[in-house]
C-alpha cells in the first residue's frame, strides 16, 4: 500500500514510542469486539432461531468469521481514511487477493476431500452469499469508529472523505 498523501502533515511519532500506541491497541481492540458481536449474533440466530445442529453452526462462523477478516483488510488499508475514499485500485493485489481468498473458501466448503480434511461442513453457495451481506455491516461500523477515534484523538480530524 501505498504511503497517504498527507502523511507529511501530521507530526513525527515519538521514536520512544512504541508501534502499537494506546489509538492502535484500542482501534484493534475495539474492531475486534466490533467483529466478535457479529460472530455471536449470528451463532445466536443460527441456533436458537433456525435450530442449526452445532457442527452446522460452526461451519456457518468460521464462514462468516472470512469473510469478516477479508473486509475488514479493506478498512485497514487506511488509519486516518475512510475505505471509500481511498481507491480500491490502489492496490489490487489486496483486492485480487481477498477475491482469491473467497473463491478459496468456496471451494474448501464444495470440495469433499478438502471439506473432509479441515472438518468442515458444507455450507451452501446461497448461504454464503447471506453471510457475505452480513459481514458487509462490519464496514460502516468501524468507519463510524473511525470516526470517533478521530474525534477523540485530539486531532478533532475526521477522516478524508467525511463532512
Amino acid at each position: 500500500e501505498r504511503g497517504e498523501t498527507d502523511i507529511l502533515s501530521n507530526p513525527p511519532r515519538d521514536p520512544k514510542e512504541s508501534i502499537f500506541d494506546k489509538s492502535l491497541l484500542a482501534r484493534i481492540l475495539s474492531s475486534g469486539v466490533v467483529m466478535s458481536l457479529i460472530v455471536f449474533a449470528a451463532w445466536y440466530v443460527m441456533l436458537n432461531v433456525y435450530h442449526f445442529e452445532l457442527e452446522t453452526a460452526r461451519g456457518y462462523a468460521m464462514c462468516l468469521i472470512v469473510f469478516l477478516q477479508n473486509l475488514h483488510v479493506l478498512n485497514c488499508r487506511s488509519e486516518n481514511h475512510s475505505l471509500f475514499s481511498v481507491s480500491l485500485f490502489k492496490n489490487p493485489i489486496v483486492i485480487l487477493t481477498i477475491i482469491g481468498n473467497i473463491v478459496l473458501q468456496i471451494i474448501v466448503m464444495k470440495f469433499s476431500p478438502l471439506s473432509n480434511l479441515l472438518d468442515a461442513v458444507p455450507v451452501p453457495i446461497s448461504h454464503m452469499g447471506i453471510l457475505f451481506a452480513i459481514s458487509l455491516i462490519v464496514l460502516p461500523v468501524l468507519e463510524i469508529l473511525k470516526l470517533v477515534f478521530a474525534y477523540f484523538s485530539g486531532k478533532k480530524k475526521t477522516p478524508a472523505g467525511v463532512k
